[in-house]
């Protein structure tokens, strides 16, 4: 059985300069630490995912740009094909 604030039974009390037991047991973190853990997480994937969405949308949109430009030629070209034939066809 555990007691949380003073080790195990039997266990050693002393613990290092840096908060851990001496016994090289695992070292507990407090609440607040791993409040704090999580929501500097959260933040982090929150921009994260910000900046990989405004990256797709940028995408999006440059790949909507090149299709509507790609159709306007398309059009052009026919339009220009369809004239040009009139008038080689009227000279003969």
């Amino acid at each position: 059985m555990s007691n949380y604030d003073f080790g195990t039974y039997g266990g050693s009390t002393h613990q290092s300069a840096h908060g851990e037991p001496d016994d090289g047991g695992p070292r507990r973190h407090s609440v607040f630490s791993l409040i704090a853990m999580i929501a500097v997480v959260t933040v982090i994937t929150i921009i994260g995912l910000s900046v990989a969405f405004w990256a797709l949308s940028l995408l999006f949109h440059l790949a909507g740009l090149i299709v509507k430009v790609a159709i306007v030629a398309a059009v052009a070209a026919l339009v220009w094909r369809r004239c040009c034939r009139r008038r080689s066809q009227d000279h003969v």
